[in-house]
């Protein structure tokens, strides 16, 4: 996250909510959005994974589970 002030910093914005013109700053230095979406993307990855494990042979499911995960990776560039 950075330095001890910087976590002051995000720390004071957060406690200023729903004022976002105190987080919005911290928020593009520290490239909060992308790495959301790009923890968000990994988690679903490995959803998968472990899904076609447990679920095996039942390519509807996972079918499913791929349309699904297809749909919210969309929503995390909303």
């Amino acid at each position: 996250m950075g330095s001890p002030s910087d976590y002051q910093r995000f720390s004071h914005a957060t406690r200023m909510l729903p004022d976002e013109s105190f987080i919005n700053p911290w928020a593009t230095q520290f490239e909060l959005v992308k790495n959301a979406r790009t923890e968000a993307r990994r988690y679903l990855a490995e959803l998968l994974q472990d899904a076609n494990t447990s679920i095996g042979g039942s390519e509807s499911a996972l079918s499913l589970m791929k349309v699904l995960c297809t749909k919210l990776e969309g929503l995390y560039e909303i």
